[in-house]
């Protein structure tokens, strides 16, 4: 679920990780400092941020790489 994060979207956001964690095992957010969204993904076996370093190989692109670098993945508890 991709949300928008700031200012007036918190309350949203709140919900929807609620929401999201009564329902699922796991949830993770997956943030970036250059956006204003917030992607949450949830089920059983939610992969960590060490997942997402396997696929860095796959952009050609040099700035494609250095901005998949810079996602955050965190745990939602």
């Amino acid at each position: 679920m991709n949300l928008v994060t700031g200012p007036g979207h918190r309350t949203m956001q709140s919900l929807t990780r609620k929401v999201l964690k009564e329902h699922h095992e796991v949830v993770r957010s997956i943030t970036s400092s250059d956006a204003m969204n917030e992607v949450l993904v949830a089920g059983e076996n939610v992969a960590t941020s060490h997942r997402l370093e396997e696929f860095l190989g796959t952009f050609p692109d040099k700035r494609d790489r250095m901005f998949w670098k810079r996602l955050k993945v965190t745990k939602i508890r």
